[in-house]
């Protein structure tokens, strides 16, 4: 009696390990991928700028924001000891800014030199936000690049925006579909993973099975 009792306990205890198992199989996990807003311009040629340059743009999904950046000529180095970039919602207020690193300190990315943010920023799906580069002490490029939606993420209704030097809120802004190569937003971009298993759940799942099937055997002998 005491030995079909704990039979029935065992056997319930691996059918819980395995559907456990089985139900953790179906759990996703997110993977951090780093994007840019723009990836890409055509038509672009260089021009002198003493202006904060950048673009406005309206986030079609939230975004974490983690580095602002600025456009490298040639990807050869930014001829300026640092270059001031932020990012301002619709109304002005500055949300935060960095000083990228001149020359070919700060990492590159499609084009664009990045410094990462003291802290992130989110961005609401559907507000309007400005970012924009310091452009006074380096050469700038010119403010009608046109920019496709393939090169677009996470955002679309990019406009060029512009303003006086001194990293100014850009309160200028018209063009659809231009942008000034001045700055850039970098985001976190969550990147499912389904049916991620571990190989200690792997060895519990086994476990499992092996523990129910001994129990059927020696139920059939007897």
């Amino acid at each position: 009696m005491t030995k079909t009792i704990i039979g029935k306990l065992a056997a319930k205890i691996s059918g819980v390990i395995v559907c456990g198992g089985l139900i953790s199989l179906g759990i996703t996990t997110s993977a951090q991928a780093l994007t840019a807003g723009i990836s890409d311009f055509t038509g672009v040629s260089q021009s002198n700028s003493f202006a904060t340059d950048g673009f406005r743009f309206r986030a079609i999904q939230d975004l974490n924001v983690t580095a602002l950046g600025v456009f490298d000529i040639d990807n050869d180095g930014l001829n300026a000891t640092t270059v001031d970039v932020g990012l301002w919602d619709d109304s002005g207020t500055l949300l935060g800014s960095v000083a990228v690193s001149g020359g070919t300190n700060a990492p590159i990315l499609n084009g664009f030199r990045y410094q990462n943010l003291g802290s992130s920023i989110n961005l609401t799906s559907g507000n309007f936000y400005r970012v924009a580069a310091d452009m006074t002490d380096i050469s700038g490029l010119n403010s009608r690049n046109f920019v496709t939606a393939s090169t677009l993420n996470g955002i679309d209704s990019v406009e060029i925006a512009f303003g006086p030097g001194d990293l100014s809120f850009p309160a200028n802004h018209f063009g659809g579909g231009f942008a000034n190569l001045g700055g850039n937003i970098l985001f976190e971009d969550a990147v499912p993973v389904p049916f991620e298993l571990s190989p200690n759940l792997g060895i519990i799942i086994l476990g499992g099975i092996w523990g129910v099937s001994r129990l059927r055997k020696k139920r059939t002998k007897r």
